[in-house]
């Protein structure tokens, strides 16, 4: 249950980027230890307005958690 509600909020924008609030939800999710993966940005917009941001990293933690949630690894 902890580990749901500390993915529930957000990180802290003001010290990261979008790039690397994203590469930190890929490790904290155990996404490199669960598969053979790369994580890799090719272009992140800098100034993009805060609600943008928030949208991107909730598609992103969703759809991560639907692969891990579906994928044979689940324990």
């Amino acid at each position: 249950m902890r580990s749901i509600s500390q993915r529930l909020h957000r990180p802290d924008w003001q010290r990261l980027s979008l790039q690397q609030a994203l590469e930190l939800l890929w490790h904290t999710m155990g996404v490199p230890e669960k598969f053979h993966s790369k994580f890799e940005i090719y272009s992140v917009e800098s100034g993009l307005p805060d609600a943008v941001r928030f949208t991107i990293y909730r598609a992103a933690q969703e759809g991560l958690a639907n692969v891990l949630r579906h994928s044979a690894l689940r324990k």
